[in-house]
């Protein structure tokens, strides 16, 4: 059941070619969990990427932001404020 289980989570489908042995299915059960391992972790690898360029764009706002609100503070014209 658990060479089932991982068959159907994974997708990888059951064909007309299938383990038959024993050592045939743990080696297939352990290719299972190795590929669902690393499909796992190259997702989570671009979720983090996609969020650290969201932070950067956050903090570039951020003190963009800051800077306008310094400008104002002072009354800098806005000849100037625009370069």
């Amino acid at each position: 059941s658990f060479y089932w289980a991982l068959t159907t989570m994974t997708t990888v489908g059951y064909g007309d070619i299938s383990p038959i042995s024993m050592v045939e299915r743990w080696y297939t059960i352990f290719v299972f969990l190795v590929g669902s391992i690393l499909y796992s972790s190259i997702f989570a690898n671009v979720s983090i990427l996609l969020q650290n360029l969201d932070a950067i764009g956050n903090r570039y706002r951020a003190r963009m932001d800051a800077i306008h609100e310094l400008l104002l503070f002072f009354k800098v014209d806005a000849n100037v404020a625009n370069r």
